[in-house]
C-alpha cells in the first residue's frame, strides 16, 4: 500500500525474570514517523494473547508508540514485568523517533562500514552455537 513505515524489535520475558518459568518473547511492531502504531507480532509462549490483545486496541484507538510507554497495564511477578513487554516495545521505538539511538537492520549488514561499527552478538551461547552472522563477535560473559 506504500506506506512508510519504521520497524522495531524487542525481546522480553513473558513475566518477571525471578519468577520461575519466564519464557522469550520477539515483539516487532510497525509504527509512523510521527509514532502511530501501524502493526504488531509477537512470538513466543505464555503471555502473547495478552500482548497482542493489548496492540490491537491500541492501533484501533490510533494511539502512538509515546502512548505504549505510558499504558498502566497489570503487574504481577507471574505474568507480567513492572514495566511491560508493551511498554519496552513503546520505549524502543520512541528512542529510535527521538534519534536517541541509531538502529540498523539485518539487511543494511552489507552497506556498513566495518570501520566505523563494532558487530557484536550478545545472545546467549546457546543461540549463538545455533546459527550466527558471519562476521560478528561473540560476546563472552
Amino acid at each position: 500500500m506504500n506506506i512508510p513505515y519504521i520497524k522495531s524489535y524487542t525481546y522480553s520475558l513473558s513475566h518477571a525474570s525471578y519468577y520461575p518459568q519466564a519464557a522469550d518473547m520477539s515483539i516487532k511492531i510497525l509504527f509512523q514517523q510521527d509514532g502511530r502504531l501501524l502493526g504488531a507480532q509477537i512470538v513466543g509462549f505464555g503471555g502473547v494473547d495478552k500482548r497482542i490483545d493489548v496492540f490491537a486496541t491500541a492501533i484501533r484507538a490510533k494511539m502512538s508508540v509515546y502512548d505504549l510507554t505510558n499504558l498502566e497495564l497489570a503487574y504481577a511477578p507471574p505474568f507480567s514485568s513492572a514495566k511491560d513487554p508493551v511498554n519496552m516495545a513503546g520505549y524502543v521505538a520512541e528512542n529510535i523517533l527521538k534519534k536517541k539511538v541509531k538502529v540498523f537492520y539485518v539487511e543494511d549488514l552489507k552497506k556498513l562500514d566495518k570501520d566505523k561499527v563494532t558487530l557484536l552478538d550478545v545472545r546467549t551461547e546457546w543461540e549463538y552455537e545455533k546459527g550466527h552472522i558471519e562476521g560478528f563477535y561473540k560476546h563472552t560473559a
